[in-house]
């Protein structure tokens, strides 16, 4: 499955599945994809959080949406966060925190 996200240069394509995580800056997407730069979108992370869900993207914050592909660890110190195989560190918000535990027993 592929995606166009449209910028303001132009419509790029990528395929969902290398799509590392998103995140939300005011109304601004910008999305985090596997050998490429990230891309800023001017829509909302809720809009792509509904396309996304079925692809295994997971919300974990207000601000973030991942690829559970992509999670290399959830660390439960310091209230809790995860690190991406892009090494980025993301906050888990206390909402999320206990359907996150649950995906990851299940897998």
């Amino acid at each position: 499955k592929r995606i166009a996200l449209s910028t303001s240069d132009g419509i790029h394509l990528f395929d969902i599945s290398d799509i590392i995580r998103c995140e939300s800056s005011d109304n601004y997407t910008k999305f985090f994809i596997r050998n490429s730069k990230p891309v800023l979108i001017s829509k909302t992370l809720k809009e792509y959080e509904e396309l996304l869900k079925a692809h295994n993207f997971e919300r974990i914050h207000q601000s973030h949406l991942i690829n559970l592909k992509y999670l290399k660890s959830y660390i439960k110190r310091d209230g809790g966060y995860v690190v991406m195989t892009d090494d980025s560190h993301l906050p888990i918000s206390q909402r999320k925190k206990e359907r996150l535990q649950h995906i990851l027993k299940s897998m």
